[in-house]
């Protein structure tokens, strides 16, 4: 139960125009305070005391990506049985309300333009190692299934990219955060969570050494594609087992060692694959145990014989790692 004099502060802030707008324009999304200016068309100090008096109450919640202060709706008791109610009982065929949805659209729009520049490189990357590996829906369903953590209360997608990861596996789990230390990433993760109805899943621009998440706070973790790309992807491990619950479970997914050396000159990966062998041992240096391995396969035969350098197929591997439960 919500204490009444909880309750009276948020239904008072709540109960101004502008405030009720911009909560209305916080549901199932996140905004910044100039992407709110624009939708509103008033200034940034009154933008901001109105947002300072929400967060206040403890109806919204802000999070800092470089210059920009992001804000969305609060996880407090308050805001998660005032705010799902309130939404209902405005009617969407009010012309303030129709506005301000229009320019949001426009928000929405220019921010997906900005994502698609992301999206043409990672989808070029793609179609170099699309030919060479395993299905990524094959490997989808593999992650689906070693997902043994039963509930996930809560699941961390490490270095998450395009948001793929979150789309994925937070419908099952009861609260979601994607980290990501690229703003241009978490520009295209954001833009394509809005597209598929996740808005709520939450984003936040943090080091893969360092995720600022308490110890033992995460029931599910998960490092997709992302060991590759770091200098000291050992470390990651250690800060992906130091979040993790008693009994929390790690994914990791990565290509296996190969020979496509593009990948390092031009979509800068640091190793070209991992072993079984050193994803094993960095786990077990991080305290993880019931390690279990699976390869899976290319479809496709090996690269034509005559070519000057043939290169091989490789497999996607995922492992699985649990911290122990006491």
């Amino acid at each position: 139960m919500i204490p009444l004099d909880h309750l009276v502060t948020g239904l008072k802030a709540a109960g101004e125009p502008t405030r009720l707008r911009i909560l209305l324009l916080l549901h199932r999304s996140e905004l910044t305070v100039s992407e709110l200016q624009t939708v509103l068309h008033q200034s940034q100090p009154r933008v901001s005391r109105h947002l300072k008096l929400l967060v206040e109450a403890d109806l919204l919640s802000r999070h800092t990506e470089g210059a920009h202060v992001f804000y969305r709706w609060a996880s407090t008791d308050l805001a998660n049985q005032l705010l799902p109610a309130l939404y209902p009982l405005v009617s969407h065929l009010d012309l303030i309300v129709e506005r301000d949805r229009e320019r949001l659209g426009e928000v929405r729009a220019a921010r997906a333009e900005l994502a698609a520049r992301s999206l043409a490189k990672v989808n070029e990357e793609r179609a170099l190692v699309a030919p060479l590996t395993a299905p990524p829906s094959q490997v989808e369903q593999t992650i689906e299934a070693s997902v043994t953590v039963d509930p996930v209360d809560s699941f961390v997608d490490v270095g998450t990219g395009t948001g793929r990861m979150l789309e994925l596996l937070s419908p099952r789990c009861r609260w979601s955060l994607g980290v990501e230390p690229s703003k241009e990433m978490l520009n295209l993760a954001r833009t394509r969570l809005d597209e598929a109805g996740l808005g709520d899943t939450q984003l936040r621009q943090a080091s893969t050494y360092d995720l600022g998440l308490e110890t033992g706070s995460i029931s599910l973790a998960v490092a997709h594609h992302l060991l590759h790309y770091l200098d000291e992807p050992s470390q990651a491990v250690d800060e992906m087992a130091r979040v993790l619950a008693p009994d929390g479970q790690l994914l990791v997914v990565d290509y296996a060692p190969h020979q496509l050396e593009i990948l390092r000159t031009r979509y800068q990966h640091r190793r070209l694959g991992l072993s079984e062998k050193e994803v094993v041992g960095w786990c077990g240096l991080a305290g993880l145990n019931r390690i279990e391995v699976h390869h899976i396969a290319p479809t496709i035969p090996p690269s034509d014989t005559e070519s000057d350098q043939p290169i091989t197929p490789f497999a996607v591997t995922v492992w699985s790692a649990r911290k122990p439960s006491h």
